[in-house]
């Protein structure tokens, strides 16, 4: 990383950086259903369904009903880096209706990875400017742990971005050794009489020549079982189809890793109006190629965003000598095929519009406004309000109101906060209302009072 500041003409004082790695994780945001009464272990997965994942240590940050947790034996939970896996303690009440969310870096070392960053800062009195790059991408030329054939590079360009669809037969023909687990090549019959070539597993020197690779596709989704079996390896069984409906959940196939890239533009400047006022905007550009190999469906690899925003701080309150006026007004415009690099918003940020992303997957353009006044002297005497029109397509229409307010009155204190949330969406109209209240009598020696909680 090379960073430097220097001066320029007119006042401006700015400050330039650059800097390149090799990437040792890949970021991702998931959620793990819970299940009743269990503690774990919850399996993290990748941000293509991924399974075995290798989770870079110290870079978890795991959040149950929107409160982040800490790690230990002795606090709320411990992880198996290598496993990528996820056990509470009982100091953590998980429930079917638990939330939880883990972001984290993990390492699959599928091909080489590069990062790239640039940042160019400038400002005076007046005026401030910035211009800031990030690139992270795989070299598709330069895989780590496998090469990858032609016929596999092929499959990979004709999948475009539905990677659940790039599969490739993992069978090697090595002969036969005894201290491995081995299979031969035969035929299996289905009950319309169709013939399949299946792979049996043998101990015979003369027909178990071939090593198999089998992947979990999910129930219903394959040919294959597991079976218990004293051999020196996990032991697959071929199952004969049922009508045509397939009853096992194993395939000899493994997932291809495709090499994929993100990358973002921003530039914005700042212009102060005047002591209290200023006037910000930013633009952006990103890119999130999720297949390097393939140009199909490379029509929403590029989105674009931009941000204006209008505060005045600080400003006097004639009615008020020791209160300051605070006001801020907002509009934010992502396309649809925007896309941040990191999560960006606060862990609570759709449920509070009563949407879960994870339930509709189809893209929309989001439009958010944001309007904010408060009166303040200090954090015991204030009194702030919020309105946030957000819409993005079918799945948020709607407008959250937050009023939130405080005042002491001699050894009286009085605590408010309120939430009102309506959302029209496509299926269902939402209402969410939350309200906090705390009056209490701050004596010298005890604090009586009285809270009121409705949700």
């Amino acid at each position: 990383q090379l960073k430097t500041s220097y001066e320029m003409a007119n006042g401006f004082k700015a400050e330039t950086s650059l800097a390149a790695s090799v990437a040792k994780g890949r970021f991702n945001s998931t959620v793990i259903e819970a299940i009743e009464g269990v503690l774990g272990p919850y399996r993290l997965r990748g941000p293509n369904n991924e399974r075995f994942i290798i989770v870079i240590a110290g870079s978890e940050k795991v959040f149950v009903d929107g409160q982040q947790l800490k790690r230990g034996f002795n606090n709320d939970y411990v992880i198996d880096y290598n496993l990528g896996e996820i056990t509470f303690t009982n100091k953590v009440l998980i429930t079917q209706f638990s939330r939880i969310r883990v972001d984290f870096e993990f390492s699959d070392r599928n091909y080489t990875r590069s990062i790239l960053q640039a940042s160019h800062y400038q400002s005076n009195d007046k005026f401030d400017f910035s211009l800031n790059y990030y690139r992270e991408k795989d070299n598709e030329n330069q895989p780590l742990a496998f090469d990858l054939t032609n016929e596999e590079k092929t499959i990979l360009a004709n999948v475009g971005d539905n990677l659940d669809q790039a599969f490739a037969t993992r069978v090697d023909s090595i002969g036969f050794t005894p201290d491995l687990v081995l299979y031969r090549k035969t035929q299996g019959r289905d009950a319309l009489g169709n013939i399949f070539e299946i792979f049996q597993y043998s101990t015979n020197p003369d027909s178990a020549h071939f090593a198999v690779q089998f992947t979990e596709l999910g129930a219903g989704r394959g040919n294959y079982i597991l079976v218990n079996s004293t051999a020196n390896g996990r032991i697959f069984r071929w199952v004969a189809p049922v009508n045509g409906v397939l009853q096992g959940n194993f395939e000899p196939v493994s997932q291809l890793a495709a090499p994929n890239q993100r990358q973002m533009f921003t530039a914005g400047g700042g212009l102060k109006l005047n002591e209290y006022d200023r006037l910000d905007f930013e633009v952006a550009t990103s890119i999130k190629d999720v297949n390097l190999f393939s140009k199909i469906d490379s029509d929403d690899d590029n989105g674009f965003a931009y941000k204006a925003i209008y505060q005045s701080k600080k400003r006097p309150v004639k009615a008020l000598p020791d209160y300051k006026f605070n006001a801020l007004l907002s509009y934010e415009f992502n396309n649809k095929h925007f896309s941040f690099i990191d999560r960006v918003r606060y862990i609570e940020f759709d449920r509070d519009w009563s949407f879960n992303s994870a339930e509709l997957t189809e893209a929309f353009a989001e439009n958010i406004l944001n309007a904010n006044l408060s009166v303040a002297k200090n954090r015991l005497n204030r009194l702030d309000y919020k309105l946030v029109r957000r819409k993005r397509g079918n799945a948020v229409d709607g407008f959250q109101h937050v009023l939130s307010g405080a005042k002491e009155l001699g050894l009286l204190y009085i605590k408010t906060d309120l939430f009102v949330m309506q959302n029209d969406q496509a299926l269902v109209n939402s209402e969410w209302t939350r309200w906090n209240a705390d009056v209490s009598l701050r004596t010298k020696w005890f604090i009586p009072g009285y809270r009121y909680r409705l949700d």
